[in-house]
């Protein structure tokens, strides 16, 4: 959130997080951005998580153009839970989303 806050203005809105119980508000960007030039991010098939959180935020509020490959993230949220004989079990629990 904090690479995502540099780019954009105080009121934007950078991630949406739902859940079978709910989708959650997005967090704002909460100040002016570091520059008002046009931004290029570069993506492809090794871009994930947080970067892919990042890049679809300024995307989406036209803070900038994605040049490259489709990325590689699902952008699940996911649970780790052990179990009594000591193995583990993972279980997705809600997905990100872009604000729009």
């Amino acid at each position: 959130l904090e690479v995502a806050w540099l780019f954009l203005e105080g009121g934007a809105p950078i991630v949406v997080t739902e859940s079978r119980s709910l989708v959650g508000d997005a967090p704002l960007a909460t100040a002016s951005a570091l520059t008002q030039l046009p931004l290029t991010v570069l993506v492809n098939e090794h871009t994930a998580s947080a970067s892919e959180i990042v890049a679809g935020a300024l995307k989406d509020n036209c803070r900038a153009v994605l040049v490259g490959s489709r990325t590689y993230g699902k952008g699940l949220i996911q649970s780790v839970y052990e179990l009594s004989d000591g193995s583990g079990m993972v279980i997705t629990v809600g997905k990100y989303l872009t604000p729009n």
